[in-house]
């Protein structure tokens, strides 16, 4: 099971989730910001294949767990956690857009420019914890745990004791063991989450293998519906939902 395989989730995560609520309120006020100007996005290949000269370097959108480096001729895309980093196999690229913040060390990226794209920080270098090749099982586990610890900030509103399911889980998993009973095992980590933002999908063998994260029960649901209705009446300032 390759990591590039085993963490293609990830991608899915980055996209619904802001790392923590302080990121996630800085992306509204930026977003809200976007809509109030026009964002002269520029292609960031020109058309003899040579990338902007001033896109050039290492960027790294902030609450996302995403790293760009942008050659002459490349752009390559990384996710990167605490346990480590690892580089997407995107094939060839979609065609990128990009403009230059206020000042050099700051951009923007997307390949819609209608949306508002990812808010970069230059920096100066690649992690150290840069890894290339396979990986070993106990490598994949701790980067699947520090993903989803650095990533996904619900576990407290879904009273989902994530530390005390990672401590159990970490005994189960070994360097030699086959690459399917380590996707039980991270299946197994997620198991009764209940959030529809989160799946879990691997490629093991040439054979793809996606694992059922069950949701909330149409009972759970028809509860939840209730509270919402009461919460819309008394106009509550958050909705008390979990599967939203």
């Amino acid at each position: 099971m390759t990591i590039q395989k085993c963490f293609s989730y990830c991608l899915a995560l980055a996209f619904v989730f802001s790392i923590s609520s302080d990121s996630l309120n800085a992306q509204e006020g930026k977003a809200d910001t976007l809509k109030k100007q026009s964002v002269n996005w520029q292609p960031l290949f020109k058309g003899d294949k040579t990338s902007i000269e001033s896109a050039r370097g290492i960027w790294e959108a902030g609450g996302y767990g995403y790293l760009f480096e942008i050659t002459e001729s490349s752009a390559r895309h990384f996710s990167t956690c605490e346990a480590g980093t690892w580089e997407h196999d995107t094939g060839e690229y979609p065609e990128l857009y990009f403009v230059l913040g206020e000042s050099n060390q700051k951009a923007r990226i997307t390949i819609d420019p209608t949306e508002p794209g990812y808010h970069l920080t230059r920096i100066e270098r690649l992690p150290a914890n840069l890894r290339e090749g396979k990986w070993t099982q106990t490598q994949i586990f701790d980067v699947f745990v520090s993903t989803m610890s650095e990533l996904y900030p619900f576990f407290k509103e879904r009273k989902f004791d994530w530390k005390n399911r990672v401590e159990s889980h970490r005994p189960k998993v070994s360097d030699n063991m086959p690459d399917k009973e380590l996707f039980e095992v991270l299946a197994s980590l997620l198991k009764n989450l209940k959030d529809g933002h989160v799946d879990l999908s691997a490629e093991i063998g040439g054979e793809e293998f996606g694992a059922y994260l069950p949701y909330c029960t149409m009972q759970e649901i028809d509860q939840l519906g209730k509270k919402l209705c009461n919460a819309i009446l008394i106009n509550l300032p958050t909705c008390p939902c979990p599967c939203v």
